[in-house]
């Protein structure tokens, strides 16, 4: 059956190429595979999905916030649905350790298998990779206030203040509770994953061990001063990070974050969201079915 592919005009990579230079690379790579392909906005392309009947192949193009809207919709109607990863972090397609070339894997696509993972819920709204609170929350929304001026002094400006936060910010007080037990902490900063990271190294190189563990793995972070936010930053690029100093860890399938904030900002697979206290985060086993490139086998 030859896919439909809906992507999101406004990624990055659609910006970049135009729609017209962009359609054409995509359907030689993908050959018959893909009888219809169609830039739309955001808001046409979430409509268009309601409508999708089931047994359709489809694959969605964005960046992280458009998969998981389209996720949320695809997960309910029990569809399956491809990526092709066109935004700046493409937080997904790497926990899928899915061909970061759009176009290599658009013509991956020719041969697929279907695939179950997990998702996970913040307050019911769903998220595919992760959720942070604190420090990256905060430059997130400096981030969003500052992006018409985006450049690379603006980068090293958004870099800086995040590191001066974890090193000289004052940690906010957490009533976290996970399988039953309530714990206080003072932290600068949390990520809760769906699945836990493998510890390897790399800039920008976080992978999960499995997408089908059934659990949320919480990262507390909390380094004191300086030399620990070196420390743990260090480990984050060379590996072994599981053992740095300021960070702490634990997993289950649910976990409730309380603070005497009534709002709390949430980076949200990469896109930031303000939620009412307090927090409850769940996963979801086995919710979204997925089409993926058929791994060859060794060999072959």
């Amino acid at each position: 059956m030859a896919s439909t592919i809906l992507i999101n005009k406004k990624s990055g990579a659609v910006t970049q190429q135009g729609e017209a230079v962009l359609r054409e690379k995509i359907q030689h790579a993908i050959k018959d595979e893909a009888d219809d392909i169609r830039f739309l906005d955001a808001e046409s392309l979430i409509e268009e999905l309601k409508k999708v009947p089931a047994g359709k192949k489809i694959i969605i193009g964005g960046g992280d916030g458009t998969i998981r809207s389209a996720a949320h919709i695809l997960k309910n109607k029990k569809i399956p649905f491809g990526i092709l990863p066109l935004g700046t972090m493409n937080l997904f397609a790497n926990d899928l350790s899915l061909e970061q070339d759009f176009l290599k894997l658009a013509a991956a696509y020719r041969d697929t298998e279907e695939i179950v993972i997990d998702s996970a819920t913040v307050n019911n709204e769903l998220f595919l990779c992760n959720a942070m609170v604190g420090v990256p929350s905060v430059v997130a929304e400096e981030r969003e206030k500052e992006r018409s001026k985006e450049n690379i002094f603006k980068w090293l400006q958004l870099v800086k203040k995040g590191v001066d936060s974890l090193s000289n910010g004052r940690p906010q007080r957490f009533s976290i509770t996970c399988n039953g037990n309530t714990q206080e902490k003072f932290i600068k900063a949390a990520v809760i994953a769906n699945n836990e990271y493998e510890d390897m190294g790399g800039v920008g190189v976080f992978r999960k061990k499995s997408l089908a563990d059934g659990k949320l793995s919480i990262y507390t972070i909390n380094p004191e001063g300086a030399l620990e936010t070196v420390g743990l930053l260090s480990r984050l690029a060379l590996g072994n990070w599981h053992e740095s100093a300021g960070l702490g860890y634990f997993e289950c399938p649910e976990v409730r974050l309380f603070t005497k904030r009534r709002w709390v900002s949430v980076l949200l697979d990469g896109e930031i969201y303000s939620f009412r206290a307090p927090l409850f985060f769940k996963s979801d086993p086995a919710s979204l079915r997925l089409i993926v490139p058929r791994k060859q086998k060794e060999g072959s």
